[in-house]
């Protein structure tokens, strides 16, 4: 997107000083800055370092009482049955098993931005961009696609409301999703 906005800056009057504080935000903005390192990494030398993570815990109670289910330490490719059935017998008790849920979350991340999922680096990005191509054409007095005006589009929703899935402990039916 910066690479076509710079080759077409002579079609917009005073592109420079217009996009120089976009590029200074970029600068300050941690997301920002791994997007433009990761689009580098990739096209001189690969693909990124990332990995996967995949956490179960079990939500016996609204008010954070209960047992704490670090158990989970189970594959990434695993299913959501499997990961029920690795349940330690010590959480089947009658209340938990009665109203308890097994919560089921996975995130792919870049080792080098560990804290944010990279669907949420993506969404960061791709409304930032959004933003800034609004504001050139707000300040060349152009219309506004529609399109432009969402900060995500559908499908980009769509991948990361299944990241996490809700099993009864009851019996490992799916109780919902994470939207």
């Amino acid at each position: 997107v910066t690479f076509i906005l710079q080759s077409n800056k002579a079609k917009f009057s005073d592109f420079d000083t217009w996009y120089a504080p976009h590029q200074n935000r970029w600068k300050q903005d941690p997301i920002m800055r791994w997007a433009k390192d990761s689009r580098n990494t990739i096209e001189k030398q690969g693909d990124l370092e990332t990995h996967s993570q995949v956490r179960a815990e079990i939500i016996a109670s609204y008010m954070n009482e209960g047992p704490r289910t670090d158990w989970s330490n189970v594959p990434l490719s695993a299913t959501p049955t499997s990961i029920y059935k690795t349940i330690p017998q010590k959480y089947f008790v009658p209340q938990i098993v009665e109203h308890g849920t097994l919560l089921i979350e996975r995130r792919w991340v870049a080792n080098d931005l560990p804290d944010t999922e990279i669907l949420e680096a993506l969404a960061h990005v791709y409304s930032d961009f959004c933003s800034t191509l609004i504001d050139l054409l707000e300040a060349n007095q152009l219309p506004v696609p529609s399109k432009l005006t969402k900060s995500r589009p559908d499908a980009m929703g769509q991948l990361a409301m299944n990241r996490a899935l809700y099993l009864s402990m009851k019996d490992g039916s799916v109780r919902g999703h994470r939207f």
